[in-house]
């Protein structure tokens, strides 16, 4: 799938399922400004030099819960790219804690980072798809959002408005030409989950609620969005593909 002459913003882009999707996407032609808030210099994605190519990647620092920053950073890249041709919400965190133990600040932070952050994000990226005659929005959820556990209240409450806000923008931004789209990962193993994952029990129950019988990559997740972001998608929007190995539909 080609996204030569396109321009993409992944935020959360140096880690895990982001940095696979920066990397899927720089591979197959596109310029990636990759929207981060690491407080080290991240260790680059290895696709950032394409052979015979200019580099398609560029990494510009900023919290996506904070509107002036996200302003800025969208800023910046119309300066550099001058259009947004494709938007990746994929940034994310959680603090897993039960309900009776959240404070206010945990439950407020970890919905302004997942939730609120797509919105801002989306707002600006907007302004240029709007204008430039349309584009692809993908939103990262999670299967979480459509399943019940213990411990998460907070991110599984923003990764339910994630999907809803996917839904609802499809409609809102068709007459754009904009697409949005939500892709909802199962258990893929990144630095969000690695040390729980490395318990072995947690491991194989993991793996035995999963058809597929594997743990995911991030890899796994990028190539759907690859297909998301491309024209052989469309007329696909205001949906939510699983990248779970079948384990939404098992229960």
């Amino acid at each position: 799938m080609e996204l030569s002459g396109k321009v993409a913003v992944v935020t959360g882009g140096t880690r895990g399922i982001g940095r696979a999707i920066t990397a899927a996407f720089a591979a197959s032609g596109a310029q990636v400004a990759v929207i981060h808030n690491d407080s080290e210099p991240p260790q680059y994605i290895p696709c950032s030099h394409v052979s015979g190519k200019e580099e398609r990647i560029v990494e510009l620092k900023g919290d996506i819960s904070e509107a002036d920053q996200v302003r800025h950073c969208f800023g910046q890249i119309g300066e550099r790219c001058a259009r947004v041709d494709i938007l990746v919400n994929c940034a994310g965190m959680t603090e897993r804690l039960p309900l009776m133990h959240m404070s206010e600040v945990s439950w407020e932070r970890t919905i302004a980072v997942n939730l609120t952050g797509h919105y801002l994000c989306t707002k600006e990226a907007v302004k240029y798809m709007s204008s430039g005659g349309g584009g692809s929005i993908i939103n990262v959820s999670s299967v979480r959002a459509r399943r019940g556990y213990a411990c998460d209240s907070s991110y599984i409450a923003a990764k339910g408005g994630i999907e809803a806000f996917t839904r609802a923008m499809a409609v809102e931004l068709a007459e754009y030409r904009i697409r949005v789209n939500c892709i909802a990962p199962g258990a893929i193993e990144t630095d969000f989950n690695r040390d729980r994952l490395q318990d072995p029990v947690i491991r194989e129950k993991t793996i035995q609620s999963i058809p597929l019988a594997r743990i995911g990559v991030p890899e796994d997740v990028a190539g759907i969005a690859v297909f998301l972001a491309s024209e052989q998608s469309a007329y696909i929007t205001g949906v939510t593909i699983p990248v779970d190995g079948g384990q939404m539909i098992k229960g």
